[in-house]
């Protein structure tokens, strides 16, 4: 009887013991025979794919992982894995990412709001400020909103996880804490946080704030954490080096060169450190690819492959028998959580009550049903989009035994009011190029909620200046009013015979009201009442429209679909404006007379690198001539470029292209985007009579380039009655 209850006070021991938070102890059911063994894996960023290719090589040769720490790209794929992903199932998921969204930052023109988008086509660079407490820049390029989405996602089946050492491989990933200037190690918490938290690097991405600490990429203090592995009680730790090769010199020739270089020899020292406490080392030959290559992450991935391949007579020491290796993946599949519940409710963290009910408003649709991860994250983006929020995060939350979303939106550290900057340069006429800067400041909810008051102004070959105030009828309505006032002189060139005559300085002073609906984040309708005063003066030339001072009303009803993909080189999608207008007195005219004019374009992506263009566009007073200053015109850049700025002159036109785009190279996702190579061909005409031919057209080429501080274009065109010209320009091209 005594051996009896002797053995069922074992039993119920051991099973105490082998309770989940030791699972690196007992949970594999393999042999405790065998030495357990940690991973180490060291960051790198998209360097750190490796580490993909040496898991793969581990699991194909029966190699377990008692337990997994990494640091930055180390910290994410282990954390992956720590999860129960398999390494096929990390290579497809990286494989589908668009990284270059992802590191860039710049919310995708699809899902900003109507307003925003009509902020990135002004301003189509990212030179965007806060003001809250003077002129700051963020603490970092990337408010980390996409792969934060990115890891909600991964990690939401473990929404109730209380420690990491819960995992089916138990986990931790270092950061630095910037308060105290010292590590910190994630063993507990919302496991995205500590993900989120430990590839945070500095300027790239913004630091993860959790009360008081402010938390950044750990690797600067420990980018291979080999010691936590040992500290966890593991008896071998194999350690996955990311070897970088020797230092260029020539580097140390440039400022971001020996910058970066510093910063390295900081990181190589805990990395020689780490390595040295290893029972194995691993290294990766990651020469010849940078931190940013990750669109190389099946190469990457093989480089890891082959590394561990060629340790494989060390490595394999470690590997358990096949009977061994079986129970070792039913238990760490037991383990893995795959299901999600179903949402009975939406809570909104951090924001004040009314803000916080416009974003529940959004959700609510979602509550009750199996979560539509796509939607979710569709509708984010769309809040995300409206340019009020840095980022904004979900997971799933128990209350009071019901599971519900939980949305934390993270408000812009510095903004509102928003500061964008822009610059123009049109060098459609190399002997006269027309420069500008532009500046808009928007400051949101101070006539109500979901109010914007915009204050604008620029200066150079154009000076302008104009306010607008746009309000919603009621909070959640579709449908505003926006009151403005705008002024503005500019440049007009008169041609004649490829020649130019004139020039006038044009003055526009006018207020006005309109009023619309906005139907989604890409089509709105306007209708307006304009009183704008007009004032023509000749510079220089002899006259060729009359002088004169008139105040004209315009009545006006504008629609746009706004349906393209980027705002700088669209690769897909459509764009219409429309717009027609009623001016109520004009000079040479007792009565009023109609004005329209339309342009449509379509994007479409005929291979991975390059799309097809076409744009028509047209405009007509509907049989009026003699328009003056309020003439269609045709030439200057993309718009029969080998004409002259305004050359073609008329009180009707309309004007055809057909393009092609290539992609051709890249710049670094932080310093800007793609590089096109395009070429296109127009015709059109303009109703005047001329001694141009009636039908111009031009064939042109160029390279367009999308650079930080906005899109440059270096181009050239040929057309009609030997016309030709090259050009550059930076600014607004489609």
């Amino acid at each position: 009887m005594k051996s009896y209850k002797r053995t069922l006070f074992i039993i119920l021991l051991a099973s105490w013991i082998c309770m989940p938070i030791e699972w690196a102890y007992c949970a594999t059911g393999d042999s405790q025979d065998r030495p357990r063994i940690g991973l180490a894996l060291q960051g790198g960023g998209a360097k750190g794919f490796a580490h993909i290719g040496v898991l793969r090589w581990l699991e194909e040769n029966r190699i377990p992982a008692d337990m997994i720490a990494g640091t930055s790209m180390g910290g994410l794929i282990g954390g992956f894995y720590a999860m129960g992903m398999s390494p096929d199932e990390m290579e497809a998921f990286v494989g589908t990412l668009d990284w270059n969204e992802l590191i860039g930052g710049e919310i995708p023109f699809k899902h900003l709001s109507v307003r925003r988008k009509e902020d990135r086509l002004a301003y189509p660079n990212r030179l965007n400020l806060g003001l809250r407490n003077g002129i700051q820049l963020p603490s970092g390029l990337n408010s980390g909103h996409g792969i934060g989405l990115i890891l909600d996602r991964v990690t939401l089946p473990y929404y109730d996880l209380q420690s990491f050492d819960a995992l089916p491989v138990p986990f931790r990933c270092v950061a630095v804490d910037l308060v105290t200037g010292k590590q910190k190690v994630f063993s507990e918490g919302p496991l995205q946080e500590a993900l989120r938290a430990t590839m945070s690097i500095p300027g790239v991405f913004s630091p993860v704030r959790q009360n008081e600490q402010i938390y950044i990429d750990g690797g600067v203090l420990n980018n291979l954490p080999v010691g936590l592995a040992k500290d966890f009680g593991t008896d071998a730790v194999i350690a996955v080096n990311l070897n970088v090769g020797p230092f260029d010199t020539e580097e140390a020739d440039s400022l971001l060169g020996v910058i970066g270089r510093s910063v390295d020899v900081v990181i190589d020292d805990n990395v020689v450190r780490s390595m040295d406490m290893a029972d194995l080392v691993v290294p990766v030959d990651v020469h010849g690819y940078s931190t940013l290559d990750f669109e190389y992450s099946g190469e990457i991935i093989r480089r890891g492959y082959e590394s561990a391949s060629a340790m494989s007579e060390e490595l394999k020491k470690y590997a358990l028998p096949e009977k061994e290796w079986k129970q070792y993946l039913v238990k760490r599949e037991k383990l893995r959580k795959t299901d999600i519940p179903v949402p009975q409710f939406v809570e909104v963290a951090g924001l004040q009550p009314e803000p916080a009910s416009l974003v529940r408003k959004d959700l609510d649709p979602l509550i009750g049903y199996p979560l539509d991860l796509d939607e979710l994250m569709l509708r984010l983006n769309r809040i995300w989009g409206q340019g009020r929020y840095a980022s904004i995060s979900y997971r799933l939350v128990d209350r009071q035994g019901k599971a519900g979303l939980r949305i934390h939106p993270v408000e812009m550290e510095h903004s509102p009011p928003t500061l964008n900057i822009g610059m123009n340069v049109d060098g459609s006429d190399i002997g006269l190029i027309r420069f500008g800067l532009g500046a808009r400041l928007t400051f949101f909810d101070l006539w109500g909620t979901r109010s914007e008051w915009r204050l604008g102004a620029g200066f150079g070959t154009q000076n302008w200046a104009t306010t607008e105030l746009y309000r919603p009828v009621t909070r959640h309505s579709n449908w505003f009013i926006a009151p403005r006032v705008y002024a503005e002189n500019s440049t007009l060139d008169i041609y004649e015979s490829g020649s130019r005559m004139a020039d006038y300085r044009i003055y526009r002073v006018g207020f006005g009201i309109q009023g619309g609906y906005q139907f989604n984040q890409a089509t709105e309708l306007r209708l307006g009442q304009d009183l704008v005063w007009y004032e023509a003066d000749l510079r220089t030339g002899p006259p060729q429209i009359e002088e004169y001072r008139h105040r004209v009303g315009v009545t006006s009803l504008q629609f746009r679909y706004l349906g393209q993909d980027d705002a700088i080189v669209p690769r897909k999608g459509i764009r219409i404006e429309a717009k027609g207008e009623w001016f109520s007195s004009l000079p040479y005219y007792d009565s009023g007379f109609p004005r329209a004019e339309m342009k449509l374009s379509y994007f479409q992506p005929v291979s991975r690198s390059g799309s097809l263009v076409f744009q028509g566009s047209g405009g007509t007073a509907f049989g009026r001539e003699d328009l003056g200053l309020l003439s269609f015109s045709l030439g200057g850049i993309m718009r029969l470029g080998s004409f002259g700025r305004n050359e073609l002159l008329g009180s009707q036109y309309y004007l055809a292209t057909a393009g092609y785009l290539h992609e051709v190279a890249s710049l670094p996702p932080l310093a800007g985007g793609e590089i096109y190579a395009a070429s296109w061909y127009q015709i059109g005409r303009v109703y005047r009579n001329s001694d141009l031919p009636q039908y111009p057209m031009d064939i042109s080429g160029g390279l367009f380039i999308k650079t930080l501080l906005g899109p440059v274009l270096l181009g050239g065109s040929y057309g009609s009655g030997g016309h030709r010209r090259l050009y550059a320009g930076i600014g607004a091209i489609f």
